[in-house]
């Protein structure tokens, strides 16, 4: 150091010394950010572990929620307009988008709001509305109980004239008349010559009623078994129970031989029945599970299906496979070649090559159709669960039934409904498809809201598709009421045996529900197709033997 300064050197050494002492800091503090990058990393994670976790406990929640729904809610999904008017209120919408009058409603002849004019109180027994006792079918037996006045009362007290009968008054009461078996005896009459000497044959007469060789069970009690165990779910059981009842004991093993054996000769009418019904121009279609037992299988037992057809005409058919799998259902399928009205199930969208080796979707995207009814279920199932996002959506399809209902209510005929659905129905329509896309990016998508905004922004051309012809409908109802009964019946009978089985059950409920549909006696039908088919009936006058055909042939006798 000279003159008290620093000299260069020591300046340098300072100034290495100072750049340690930094370098050291800088050293530190990496260290410190690297602590804290790894820290931030585990809160990321555990940020992404807890949110997941979030997740989960949301779809538990909702789990339970929907089980304890199904298990004690009410069934019905309608709503009324207070009901969508409070959820539409919760969410901070206005209440007055509820309505669900048409708009330029035609009133006909109803008196403006206003005007209205109080009801007169009806006069008589019932004063609080009520409409009384519905009338008796004028179909049921009647036995009339003559009640006369006794002779000693017959003459007026006060000038002692005999009295004359002005009126009678009836009181009808049902009595029930239980059920009865007739044993049908064929006695056929054999002769024998008894001439000395002569070796002729004896002659027996022929029967008049051809059956089944050794049995005992006539056609009718056959039908009987078919339509009980269809129409009310009654397994052949519980059928055999009523028979012991009614004096006839017979073993369940000749009961199932007798239906297996009725509904094998029936099998061509209802293969017949389901070919009709797909080569119509509208087909709707749904299917249900059907369990069949296997052994080989785990738990005994394996899932089949029952496919419902239910055709323009109104018949139902069904058919049964044993899996759910594209390519056992989809020689079936590519028998539609008009339109198709199906749900959104992803089996429809498989490609399975057909008989000409080309790869094709099971239903043609060209004549495919929506269903309202699955879209609208996804945004009630929200709306069930606490969410309040779903109301403009069930408020835009409450409008679009509406339509429905009026064109009912009127007896629009197709072109007329046409044109209601082109003013009406496509306006809303349009407004529900603008909603789902501003929805679309607002809802999580694995939440039931997201769930459903994505169902029905898929449906889309589906659901437009059934508003450019008046004799389509909005949804796929028809073949969803009509799979209830094997379905109701399902929880008595629980499963079927085999697969043959299964084809059995589907012929019969193919011959039974179109029968119901057309407003043909299921019994008589039965039991007529049954005799003829065991007398030999052609196979080249089938089609007289279908539902239809058979109800047009027996009315004109």
């Amino acid at each position: 150091m000279s003159n008290g300064k620093p000299t260069e050197e020591e300046l340098l050494a300072q100034v290495a010394k100072l750049s340690a002492l930094v370098e050291a800091q800088n050293a530190k503090l990496e260290a410190q950010n690297a602590k804290l990058e790894a820290q931030s990393a585990k809160l990321e994670e555990r940020a992404t572990e807890i949110e997941r976790y979030e997740r989960l406990v949301e779809r538990m929640q909702e789990q339970l929620k929907s089980v304890l729904a199904q298990k004690y809610g009410r069934s019905s999904e309608k709503l009324s307009a207070e009901e969508l008017g409070q959820l539409v209120l919760a969410w901070g919408g206005d209440p007055k988008q509820t309505d669900p009058k048409l708009p330029n409603e035609d009133t006909g002849d109803a008196e403006p709001p206003g005007d209205e004019q109080p009801k007169p109180q009806k006069k008589g027994r019932y004063q609080n509305g009520h409409p009384g006792r519905s009338p008796l079918s004028k179909d049921l037996e009647r036995v009339v109980h003559e009640q006369t006045v006794p002779e000693d009362e017959r003459a007026c007290v006060h000038c002692s004239v005999e009295m004359t009968c002005i009126k009678h008054v009836e009181h009808e009461r049902v009595e029930y008349v239980p059920a009865k078996l007739v044993v049908h005896v064929d006695r056929s009459e054999v002769l024998v010559c008894k001439e000395a000497g002569c070796e002729g044959e004896a002659v027996t007469a022929d029967r008049d009623v051809p059956a089944a060789p050794r049995c005992r069970i006539g056609h009718s009690l056959a039908a009987h078994l078919i339509e009980a165990k269809c129409q009310d779910g009654m397994p052949i059981e519980r059928q055999r129970n009523q028979l012991e009842r009614l004096g006839f004991e017979v073993a369940p093993e000749t009961l199932y031989a007798v239906w297996n054996r009725s509904l094998d000769k029936l099998q061509i009418v209802g293969d017949a029945l389901l070919g009709e019904i797909l080569a119509e121009w509208y087909v709707q279609l749904d299917d249900t599970r059907l369990d069949v037992l296997d052994r080989n299988h785990k738990g005994g037992k394996r899932r089949g299906h029952l496919w419902c057809f239910v055709g323009a005409s109104g018949q139902v058919g069904y058919h049964f496979t044993e899996t759910w799998t594209a390519e056992e259902i989809a020689p079936v399928l590519f028998q539609i070649e008009g339109f198709a009205q199906t749900d959104d199930c992803p089996t429809y969208d498989s490609k399975v090559k057909d008989e000409h080796g080309k790869l094709r979707k099971l239903i043609d995207p060209d004549r495919r159709l929506g269903c309202g009814m699955h879209t609208r279920r996804k945004f009630y199932d929200d709306k069930k669960l606490g969410g309040k996002g779903s109301a403009a959506a069930l408020v835009y399809w409450k409008q679009l039934y509406e339509v429905e209902a009026y064109a009912k209510r009127k007896g629009l005929d197709p072109r007329e409904r046409h044109e209601l659905r082109q003013e009406k129905s496509v306006p809303i329509m349009k407004a529900f498809d603008d909603w789902v896309e501003e929805q679309l990016p607002l809802a999580r998508p694995s939440s039931r809201l997201g769930k459903a905004l994505k169902y029905a922004q898929k449906q889309r051309p589906y659901l437009h598709r059934c508003l450019t012809d008046g004799r389509f409908e909005i949804d796929n109802g028809n073949p969803e009421r009509q799979i209830r009964r094997p379905a109701v019946g399902r929880k008595n009978w629980l499963f079927t045996g085999s697969a043959n089985g299964g084809r059995r059950l589907a012929t019969a409920h193919s011959l039974v529900q179109t029968c119901i549909a057309l407003e043909i006696p299921v019994a008589a039908y039965l039991t007529d197709v049954l005799t003829k088919i065991d007398a030999g009936w052609s196979t080249r006058r089938l089609c007289e033997l279908l539902p239809a055909r058979w109800n047009e042939l027996h009315r004109a006798g």
